[in-house]
């Protein structure tokens, strides 16, 4: 057989004599070191690949094609066919050292960029090496794996016009029906591996790491490769790594929001908010500072026009801030698709029978992941949809961990209130809490802090200066208090549980030397001492109290973060069912 080229690319030669022809180059080249016919072998498979998927992105982009190149495209589409064919009837003779370019270059075809045909012929091809061969089923995996987003060149930078228009913000994202098939038949060929080696599975997870999506790649490379590592989660096949995509899926959201510039979303001149224009759906109001500026459409707001399309000079920055902008909305309407996909997977494994394993491997992530940055703005959210759909029991296992971790005398300051922030926003914007788990919680920091107190008693009986820094965690635990009665107070006195909050002792607490009220956050103390005037607990107070300013910067700092005050993102909070699940601050 002199020419290869004349068996793969004629449709009129038989199968068989390929096939012959693809053994006897392995088998030279394996056994008596004969190269000649193995690189002619490879060197064909390489060019076709090259044209097959050259051709097949030019068809993307342009339908109409010259006869005579149809022509051409569907020689040599039929020909990497039945060369991937022949090559799946001699995976018995291939040697993973003595034939690793043959490999290679197999690993390189995309199943995005060839006809579906193709790509079933390329995939079974890969199964084959696996049945026949279980050194190469991680080879076969890493090539399935590789597959679950689309190739690498049409991923990287969103499409951004430059006149800001069209951008699609705010539009869910749905995968395209090309896309989707092409999934769906790589999900099935791991599954068909899965299925002849069941510990396979457990050498996919390091692969499924590695390739997750870079935070700036774009939308459509997150979204696919999140629906394909969640549809294995959701498999039979998936079952033993569940637990460990999720915890992966939950880290890699942390990375995508560190490279968010959430400062972009920060309130500018008091011209705009981002709820205005992006995060928010018009006629959503998250409380009374944040009021809707009207409706201004976000390519507008991101083109630097007004209402009436003028130009409006106070939202006319200089270019490198418009496109900072512009970026930071498509980062945030790419991290909102994202949410929209795994609050959607956990609500499935939720209905699946799942809830304990969910919350457990939340807990780890939050622990491990998010509390020692205390920089989440999106991904801790999960708790709150949990909370949704089963409020005593996220309660219990949420509170549970943050409290255990906050009293911990091993952990260091920053963690301790790390904690201290997460777990005072929590009870006071989580309004599916029952109240019977709030003053529950509201009595175990009552009771460490008079513990704490007495301790500090016996140790230093006669100390009368007062060191803020020295008591970081016990003005952490006074925070976790005062915070949620702000929102709550007045609900759990007209409740059921009202005896069991007056039966607190606050009172000792607030009085104590240590003076909580004029060291914690002066809005804090300021609400909760308007709240306690109205609803007459006075008794609460110091008789010589006068709110002052806070008299530790590095505590003022430390609290200063309230990680459940708003969820920013537009689409994804209609899972959250915010209006019924969320507290607003109203000042008294």
């Amino acid at each position: 057989m002199d020419d290869v080229a004349s068996y793969v690319s004629q449709p009129s030669h038989a199968k068989r004599m390929l096939r012959k022809y693809v053994n006897r180059a392995l088998v030279l080249r394996r056994d008596e070191g004969q190269d000649a016919l193995y690189q002619e072998l490879l060197a064909r498979l390489v060019g076709l690949c090259q044209k097959v998927q050259d051709h097949h992105a030019v068809s993307d982009q342009k339908q109409e094609r010259a006869s005579k190149d149809e022509e051409s495209k569907k020689m040599e589409q039929d020909g990497l066919l039945r060369l991937l064919e022949a090559m799946a009837y001699a995976v018995e003779d291939v040697d993973e050292e003595k034939h690793r370019s043959l490999l290679q270059a197999v690993a390189k075809v995309s199943c995005w960029k060839v006809p579906m045909k193709v790509a079933h012929a390329h995939t079974h091809l890969i199964v084959e090496l696996a049945a026949y061969q279980s050194n190469l089923v991680p080879f076969s995996l890493q090539i399935l794996v590789s597959n679950f987003v689309p190739p690498l060149e049409s991923t990287w930078k969103e499409t951004i016009p430059q006149d800001g228009m069209d951008l699609g913000l705010g539009e869910a994202w749905v995968p395209q029906p090309e896309g989707f098939r092409v999934l769906e038949h790589i999900l099935n060929t791991v599954h068909e591996i899965v299925e002849m080696d069941p510990s396979a599975i457990t050498s996919i997870m390091p692969m499924l790491n590695h390739q997750f999506p870079h935070p700036e790649q774009n939308r459509d490379a997150h979204c696919y490769y999140l629906c394909a590592i969640m549809q294995l989660a959701e498999s039979s096949a998936g079952a033993p790594i569940r637990t460990r995509i999720l915890a992966a899926l939950l880290e890699n959201i942390l990375q995508m929001e560190f490279h968010m510039d959430w400062k972009v979303f920060e309130k500018e001149d008091e011209d705009w908010e981002p709820e205005d224009v992006h995060m928010h759906r018009q006629g959503e109001q998250d409380g009374p500072q944040d009021e809707l500026a009207g409706p201004v459409s976000s390519w507008k707001i991101l083109a630097g026009s007004g209402e009436d399309g003028s130009d409006d000079a106070h939202l006319r920055d200089s270019r490198d801030t418009f496109d900072q902008k512009r970026s930071a909305f498509v980062t945030a309407d790419k991290l909102d698709s994202v949410m929209e996909l795994l609050f959607a997977h956990l609500l499935r494994q939720f209905q699946a029978g799942h809830l304990e394993e969910l919350l457990q491997v939340i807990m780890l992530s939050m622990k491990h992941t998010v509390l020692p940055t205390r920089c989440s703005r999106i991904v801790h959210f999960v708790v709150f949809l949990l909370g949704c759909h089963a409020p005593t029991r996220t309660c219990e296992y949420f509170i549970d961990m943050l409290l255990k971790c906050m009293l911990d005398e091993g952990a260091t300051t920053d963690m301790r209130l790390s904690c201290a922030c997460y777990l005072a926003s929590f009870l006071g914007r989580a309004a599916f809490m029952p109240t019977v788990q709030l003053v529950g919680v509201l009595a175990r920091l009552c009771q460490w802090c008079l513990e704490y107190l007495e301790n500090l008693e016996k140790e230093r009986p006669h100390s009368s200066r007062l060191e803020v820094d020295d008591h970081l965690v016990f003005y952490s635990c006074c925070h976790c208090i005062l915070y949620p009665l702000c929102f709550k107070m007045i609900v759990l006195l007209n409740g059921t549980e009202g005896n069991n909050l007056i039966a607190l002792p606050l009172q000792k607490v607030l009085k104590s030397t240590l003076c909580p009220l004029q060291v914690c956050l002066p809005t804090v103390v300021d609400e909760f001492v308007s709240q306690a005037t109205i609803l007459d607990m006075l008794h609460l107070l110091p008789s010589d109290f006068e709110i002052q300013d806070p008299m530790g910067e590095k505590l003022e700092h430390a609290l200063n973060f309230f990680p459940f005050d708003h969820y920013v993102l537009g689409r994804s909070a209609s899972f959250l069912q915010l209006d019924k699940t969320h507290m607003h601050w109203q000042k008294s």
